[in-house]
Parts: structure tokens; C-alpha cells; sequence
């Protein structure tokens, strides 16, 4: 008897039970059902005096319509060990709750790859000049003309970490030069890596500038007219991170002023993005509704991450993506 008990949406329990069970034959499991019921080992008797040590918080539970049920089920717990969520960022309020009431509490980089593709896709698209090529081809305009290499740019990579590295892998494979910003530097077979001291030195070289960084009161509003001018002119801005690591009206000035020449935006502050938002239209700007991680691969890597720190929590191992400060 292992003693403990994982509470999970009954939807990840019918699609991974077999592999928990594998890892934990004798794992008890506290579920939650579309209506927002609980049922511990499949009964509801009982459910009501279940103490779950584990909480596995998947991509669904984001869209269950009871996942505030769920939720508030958690943060009242008081015997909760281990919580595993689905996301990357974990600067909401409840994560600190979570890590407030003595749970450990690890974190998923299961977004990397997907959102990796995007940043890779949307950069592409633009220094290939997609829109310009469908125009085109709609005229029916037989009409060549010169676009820009993405061996011949330069990254600069602002928080280096799972996403960042994803980014790196893709596009050290054509042949560009890359540089990853992160507070503790190590070696790495993509970029060089420097820290944050040093962003003020890479910024006037970089052609596309990715924020894939958390947000932190050191983060929060960086992207400022000051960091803007000191991008190099004709420059491309990514931001997968966090909406508030951009001060909107630095960044629409300096796409106004043709500084900046194009703007790969997924994240805002707030989200939605009101539909009187100025980005919506902006002839220079790509909005997308924070779905670069939206891959149809992500659900099965969070899956497996989760699978592979069951296993390690219950051999009292180191967990992967486990957070030891909430900023």
C-alpha cells in the first residue's frame, strides 16, 4: 500500500489510468467528473473524507467547465504533497497558495516544442513574405522578388530556458547565430549563452529578438522605449513569454516610427485582447490568442512529464520542472 492518493480529472484517469496503475499499482485516485462530481477509486462513498497527497492539474482541467470545483479542492486540501500542473508559468496567485500550504509543486515544459515551431513558423513566414506571396498569387501577378535568409539573421533569445532551447535547436539548424540570455549561463550546443547584465550589449545585433523569459518584477514592463531604441533598426520582436513584459505604447511608437519592423505577438496584458486593442489592426503587428503552445503533441509530452514525476515522487527522487521560488 503505497498510502497515497492522486486526484485527477476522470478524463486523464480513462486516458493514462493503465500507466498510472503501472507506476503505482496500489495508488489510490480521487477523480472529477464533467459535472464537477468526485468519486474516490470510482465510488462516491467516501469521497467526501479522501485526503489526496497528489494532484496532477492536465491540460484539461483548463477546459472543464467545473475546473474551478476542482481547483478550490485543491487549495483547500491540507494533505496535498505533490501538485503537477500543465503549465509552464506559474506566477498565479494559486500556484503560490498551493506552495503556501507545504506542497511541492512542479511545473510542465511540455509547451516548448509547439511553441518553438511558432516562433520558428511566424519568422519565417514574415522574412519569406507569405502575405506578400498570397497577394500575389491572388492578382495572379507573375512577380519574383528578393527575401531575407534566416542563416543570415541573428537571435538573441531572452530567458534561455525549455522554450528558448527549443527555439535554438530549430533554428541553429539554418545556420544562424544565436544568443541565449539567462541568469545562470552553461554551456549549450545551439547559442552562446550570456546573463542579463549583458542584453543591453546584444540588443543593437540582434534581427529577431524572442522573449520567452517569466515575468518577475525585474521583467515586468523591460520591453520600454529604452530597450526598443537600443533594438538594432528593421528588427523583428517575438513574445511568447508574458504580456507584461511589453509596454504596449513603447512598442506601438516604435513600430509607428519603423524601428521596429514587425511585431510576433501571442501574449497580452489583459487577455483577452479587447477588441478596441490597437495591436488588432496594426499593419506591422501579428496577433495570436496565446496558442503558440497549441501543438498537437503537447497533451501527450504533459502526459508523459507527469508519468515520469509520478514515478520519480514515489522513489523520492528529484522532480523535473519542480519549483523552488515563485517570483
Amino acid at each position: 500500500m503505497t498510502g497515497h492518493t492522486l486526484m485527477l480529472l476522470e478524463t486523464a484517469l480513462q486516458r493514462i489510468g493503465a500507466q498510472i496503475k503501472q507506476c503505482a499499482p496500489e495508488l489510490h485516485t480521487l477523480t472529477m467528473n464533467d459535472a464537477g462530481d468526485f468519486a474516490l477509486d470510482g465510488s462516491t462513498a467516501g469521497q467526501a473524507d479522501a485526503a489526496p497527497t497528489m494532484a496532477w492539474m492536465g491540460l484539461d482541467l483548463f477546459t472543464c467547465k467545473n475546473s474551478q470545483a476542482f481547483t478550490q479542492r485543491v487549495l483547500e486540501s491540507g494533505t496535498l504533497q505533490w501538485v503537477q500542473t500543465a503549465l509552464a508559468g506559474v506566477e498565479a496567485p494559486m500556484f503560490k497558495q498551493i506552495v503556501g500550504n507545504g506542497a511541492r509543486l512542479s511545473s510542465s515544459d511540455a509547451q516548448a516544442a509547439s511553441i518553438a515551431d511558432f516562433v520558428l513558423g511566424s519568422v519565417l513566414a514574415h522574412l519569406q513574405r507569405y502575405i506578400h506571396r498570397t497577394e500575389l498569387q491572388t492578382a495572379r501577378q507573375w512577380q519574383p522578388f528578393q527575401f531575407r535568409e534566416l542563416g543570415r539573421t541573428r537571435w538573441l533569445i531572452v530567458g534561455y530556458g525549455s522554450i528558448g532551447q527549443e527555439v535554438a535547436k530549430r533554428v541553429n539548424g539554418f545556420g544562424a547565430e544565436i544568443v541565449g540570455i539567462r541568469r545562470q549561463p552553461h554551456s549549450d550546443p545551439w547559442a552562446r549563452v550570456t546573463t542579463p547584465d549583458e542584453l543591453s550589449a546584444e540588443l543593437p545585433n540582434a534581427d529577431i529578438i524572442v522573449l520567452a523569459c517569466s515575468l518577475t518584477d525585474a521583467t515586468r514592463g523591460m520591453v520600454n522605449a529604452a530597450f526598443l531604441t537600443q533594438m538594432k533598426p528593421h528588427s523583428i520582436l517575438v513574445n511568447v513569454g508574458r504580456g507584461a513584459l511589453i509596454v504596449d505604447s513603447d512598442l506601438l511608437e516604435a513600430l509607428d516610427r519603423d524601428h521596429v519592423e514587425h511585431a510576433i505577438l501571442d501574449v497580452f496584458d489583459p487577455e483577452p485582447l479587447p477588441e478596441t486593442d490597437p495591436y488588432w489592426r496594426h499593419p506591422k503587428v501579428l496577433v495570436t490568442s496565446h496558442s503558440s503552445s497549441f501543438g498537437d503533441g503537447m497533451a501527450e509530452r504533459g502526459d508523459a512529464l507527469f508519468l515520469n514525476n509520478l514515478q520519480r515522487f514515489l522513489a523520492g527522487e528529484p522532480l523535473h520542472k519542480e519549483v523552488h521560488a515563485i517570483p
